[in-house]
This record gives structure tokens, sequence and C-alpha cells, in this order.
């Protein structure tokens, strides 16, 4: 298996304007269940505090840890704050993830695209083409 990485905070930024995307019990809160609106398009983000902003990175901290050992990626509301057990739990986690990434036979990291295309490339003797460096998705035009 291959996986691409991205930093913590670029995460976090992405989710928290992407609809608090993987942050559950914030959504409900502020109403972006369901038929969710376009993302950054809800009341919420007119009116936003730094307060939330905390709040939402810290319910997807480690969201890249517990995904790697098949967790969600939110902390529940009732798990909020930290305790010698959870602090404990979280480098067995941490342990965990690890273990895991070992087993991958490539992790690339999003924000050097091009150099992890080529190792990619390189690693598996399979050559790149130019539509390799090219976007795939098409990103919201916003007025």
């Amino acid at each position: 298996a291959v996986t691409l990485w991205r930093e913590p905070w670029q995460r976090a930024v992405s989710g928290f304007f992407h609809n608090l995307h993987s942050c559950r019990w914030m959504q409900a809160r502020y109403n972006m269940t369901g038929n969710r609106p376009r993302a950054g398009t809800s009341p919420f983000y007119k009116s936003f505090t730094g307060d939330d902003v905390k709040t939402y990175a810290d319910c997807v901290s480690a969201c890249s840890v517990r995904m790697t050992t098949g967790r969600l990626c939110s902390v529940p509301m009732r798990n909020r704050g930290v305790d010698q057990a959870a602090l404990a739990s979280s480098w067995r986690l941490v342990k965990a993830a690890n273990e895991t990434l070992r087993r991958f036979a490539f992790v690339g990291i999003t924000d050097e695209y091009e150099r992890t295309l080529k190792a990619f490339a390189a690693m598996s003797k399979t050559p790149l083409i130019e539509s390799d460096f090219k976007a795939r998705r098409r990103r919201a035009v916003r007025n």
C-alpha cells in the first residue's frame, strides 16, 4: 500500500473551512449535518471565534494517528480534555500508527507532491508522464 500525508495543521485548516469536517459533535452544534451547505457557506463562518478554531483543532488533533489505527478522526465530545490514562493511550496509538506505516511500501508528503511522485516512480520503476503532474480535482470557483 502507498499513502500521502499532509501536515496536521493543514488538515485542520482545511477541515475547519470544510464544514468542520470530521468533528461530528461540532457539526451537530452548528447545524452542519445531513444535507450540508457548500463548504464555508454556513452562517457559522460569519461569526466564528478563536475559541471555535481551538475547539475544532482539539477535536481533530491526532487525526492521522487515529485514522491509521482504524479509528475515527475526531475525539468524541465526552472524551475532551487530557488525563494521564488518555495520554498513555495516545502514546500506544502513536506506536501502533508507526508500526502500521512501516508496513506501507511508500509514504509520501502532500506538500512535496512532485518530489513524492518522482520518489515513488524511482522506487517502483514506473515512468512518469506529463499528466501525473497536473491537478486532478477541480477547485470550486468562489465569487
